[in-house]
C-alpha cells in the first residue's frame, strides 16, 4: 500500500510538471505570436502573405467550381447505374 502511495506521488508529481511545462509553452508562445504581429512583417513577407491570401482565395473559386460540376456527374452516375441494372432509361421514366 506504502508503494502505491509512493507510485501515485511520483505520478502526480510527473503530471502535474508536465501540465505547467504544457502551459509555459503555450504562453510563451502566445507572446511571441502577439509580439511579431506588433513589431510588423518584413516587405518581403507581405508579399509573401499576399501571394498566399490570393491562392487562397483562388482555391476557395475552384472548390466551389468543382461542387457545381460534382452534381451532373452523380447524375450521370446513377443513370448508367441503372442501366447496368437492367432497367431501361427512357424519356417516359
Amino acid at each position: 500500500m506504502d508503494e502505491a502511495l509512493k507510485l501515485l506521488g511520483v505520478l502526480l508529481a510527473v503530471a502535474g510538471a508536465g501540465s505547467v511545462g504544457y502551459l509555459l509553452v503555450g504562453t510563451v508562445h502566445v507572446f511571441l505570436r502577439t509580439r511579431e504581429r506588433k513589431a510588423g512583417l518584413p516587405p518581403e513577407t507581405e508579399a509573401k502573405w499576399g501571394e498566399v491570401k490570393g491562392r487562397l482565395a483562388e482555391l476557395d473559386r475552384l472548390q466551389g467550381r468543382l461542387a457545381e460540376l460534382e452534381e451532373p456527374v452523380d447524375f450521370a452516375e446513377r443513370l448508367l447505374a441503372q442501366q447496368r441494372d437492367g432497367q431501361r432509361v427512357g424519356p417516359g421514366q
